[in-house]
């Protein structure tokens, strides 16, 4: 078993400072999050500083109707801030609690697209907007809307991964890799196009070294995602790395 970051609710989070890698005219953010409560909207990521909106912010949430979503910030919100029915959003309803979930954003420089557990949930546009710029110094804060805690999300997170592309939906690194039939991908840092990971497995830190820290007390628990050692015969075979990024060679 890994581990994976649990959360309270109301006193924690992980805050990392800016680094210009969380910015980018096309790119993918991932994570994968097990909510305790669906009480409230909450948020399970977020790059905010705290007092205002610059370019480069955004919120990902997750709603009391089972429900998640994105937002981003340049000038202004892309969509109608905080108004779930706008934002890009999962229109499942098939978040719970107790349950691990894969939730991804990718933009192509055109489309924003939202995935839940691998699959493709909406796509829309946001004419005039770019998440992208290289001067924001907002921090990244994983389980809050920023590290002044707002919107606290309560529950459980693990590998939180952004790369500077839009990763396909299908494909040897892509959506599909990152969700892995439920089993989860453990970057391991030397991935094409991956500017950040936190594995969150015990620590708060960055495989890129922008490492994150705790607010309030840190916990951690034993988590089923990126549990498995063992390459699969087609891995292995393939010389592909496996769900946990364990193995990268030829045949063993």
């Amino acid at each position: 078993m890994s581990q994976c970051a649990v959360l309270n609710g109301s006193t924690t989070c992980i805050g990392a400072t800016h680094a210009t890698h969380f910015s980018g005219a096309n790119f993918t953010i991932s994570a994968w999050i097990k909510p305790s409560s669906l009480a409230a909207r909450t948020m399970f990521m977020s790059r905010y500083n705290g007092s205002g909106g610059s370019q480069g912010l955004f919120a990902m949430k997750v709603w009391p109707n089972g429900n998640a979503s994105f937002d981003g910030y340049d000038t202004s919100w892309f969509w109608t801030w905080d108004t779930e029915s706008s934002e890009l959003n999962t229109n499942s309803g098939t978040i719970t609690t107790g349950n691990w979930w894969h939730i991804a954003v990718t933009f192509d420089g055109t489309n924003y697209v939202i995935y839940q557990n691998a699959v493709s949930k909406q796509s829309k546009t946001a004419p005039g907007h770019n998440l992208g710029d290289s001067s924001d110094t907002d921090p990244l804060a994983i389980g809050a809307f920023g590290t002044n805690l707002g919107n606290p999300f309560p529950g459980s997170i693990q590998e939180v991964q952004f790369y500077n592309t839009n990763l396909p939906a299908t494909g040897p690194l892509s959506i599909a890799t990152l969700y892995s039939g439920g089993a989860g991908y453990y970057a391991r840092g030397g991935e094409a196009n991956l500017v950040a990971c936190y594995h969150l497995d015990g620590t708060p830190n960055d495989v890129k070294g922008n490492n994150g820290s705790w607010v309030g007390t840190a916990n951690y628990a034993a988590s089923p995602v990126c549990g498995g050692l063992i390459p699969s015969p087609a891995i292995r075979n393939s010389g592909r790395m496996d769900n946990c990024g364990i193995f990268s060679g030829g045949r063993i």
